[in-house]
């Protein structure tokens, strides 16, 4: 099975890691086809079976070991990275002209749905849509460069990883493309 492994906190924060020798730190720990996709910590991988989060947490404890700090790792199957696109979750949505769409990975299913829109102000971000373990957002401005994710992160009580929906369609036609 195809995965894309979310790793969050990668490259930012004064926490580099080289995408070349992350992905050749992946592969040492067995998995196989290992690539990355830009500097944001996305890193594509075959492994065995359909379960996402066993590969999740067993990166997360190898990357911890080998860059000394942890590292929450949400991982999708292609198969579901390819739903949730063609799902297009943000049809229909309202928004300014230049805003930004971003999803957000969640690290386990919540145990409570919260109420749906969620307005980080400050952020300017706007949360519209939860479903699963992904939550859809539109932000009309990211004041220096920065995400919400700390305050969605403490609203949801787990880690969280967000990614422009740009990148997440690019890795999707990269992938296509390899093929």
């Amino acid at each position: 099975m195809r995965y894309v492994a979310f790793l969050r906190a990668v490259n930012v924060g004064g926490r580099t890691v080289k995408m070349a020798e992350l992905a050749k730190h992946v592969s040492s720990q067995g998995f196989g086809n290992v690539s990355t996709f830009i500097a944001s910590g996305n890193v594509l991988f075959d492994a065995p079976g359909s379960d996402g989060d066993r590969h999740a947490r067993r990166l997360e404890k190898s990357l911890e070991g080998w860059l000394g700090f942890p590292v929450a790792v949400m991982a999708r199957t292609f198969p579901q990275l390819e739903a949730m696109v063609a799902s297009n979750p943000f049809k229909g949505e309202l928004r300014e002209r230049d805003a930004k769409l971003y999803v957000s990975f969640l690290w386990a299913d919540p145990k409570a749905t919260p109420k749906v829109p969620i307005v980080l102000a400050r952020e300017g971000l706007k949360l519209f849509r939860l479903e699963g373990r992904e939550a859809f957002g539109v932000s009309s401005r990211l004041p220096g460069g920065k995400f919400g994710v700390p305050d969605f992160e403490k609203l949801l009580g787990m880690p969280v990883t967000t990614r422009n929906w740009n990148t997440v369609r690019r890795i999707l036609d990269a992938e296509k493309l390899r093929g």
